[in-house]
């Protein structure tokens, strides 16, 4: 059984920045500690058959996930800017490997993808549409393989019900509640073609006191 981890942890400066009052900031006036929390509650969910992926993540999380994980995980990383990344953790042995595509910084901050001989395991940070200038819409679709079983993770920034009408001749796009300010936009989807023959299971685990993002799984 694979199990899938998708969060958006949150990158301090953007609370900072643009939420200055936020509870979380208030909470953890020490980002170390916040830090802690997140490995913890990540490492506390995991095994040999979980993959990872994370939005907004820092170089400081990548460094402590390298240590905790490199027995049982390979983990690859994007850089968006600053010290945000993208980062992904797939179990070892199961030879994925960077699946080159052409990134499109007008509709996203970042993309990973990976594949191995049968999956396609996608991370993605999307822009909103309405400040995206290419069709956000548009590349999720092209991220999907034509043969491979394709997952597609991350932080959509579209709500559930305008992503799943948009693209559901392309994709099944389960439901997993709320995930950011009474909105679903944090999404695993799958080909549709595919839908018919996996069972699944949905989860939102509730981390907004330490994100601004719930934890799906």
């Amino acid at each position: 059984m694979l199990n899938i981890i998708s969060w958006n942890v949150l990158y301090r400066m953007y609370e900072v920045k643009y939420n200055p009052e936020s509870s979380i900031l208030k909470k953890y006036p020490d980002e170390t500690k916040r830090i802690n929390d997140i490995i913890n509650i990540i490492t506390s969910m995991i095994d040999n058959n979980t993959i990872i992926s994370l939005q907004e993540c820092s170089a400081s999380i990548i460094d402590v996930l390298k240590v905790k994980l490199h027995n049982t995980h390979d983990i690859f990383t994007m850089h968006v800017r600053d010290d945000e990344y993208l980062l992904t953790a797939i179990p070892c042995g199961y030879n994925f490997k960077d699946d080159a595509i052409n990134q499109d910084f007008d509709c996203s901050n970042g993309i990973i993808c990976l594949s191995n001989e049968f999956i396609r395991i996608v991370n993605c940070h999307m822009i909103p549409q309405t400040y995206a200038k290419s069709d956000v819409t548009q590349k999720i679709i092209s991220l999907k393989h034509p043969t491979k079983l394709t997952f597609v993770m991350g932080d959509f920034n579209e709500c559930y019900s305008k992503l799943s009408l948009r693209i559901n001749e392309y994709y099944h796009v389960p439901y997993f509640s709320r995930t950011f300010r009474n909105r679903c936009i944090d999404h695993v989807i799958f080909n549709k073609e595919f839908a018919s023959h996996i069972k699944y299971k949905t989860y939102t685990i509730k981390t907004s006191n330490i994100s601004d993002h719930n934890l799906i799984r």
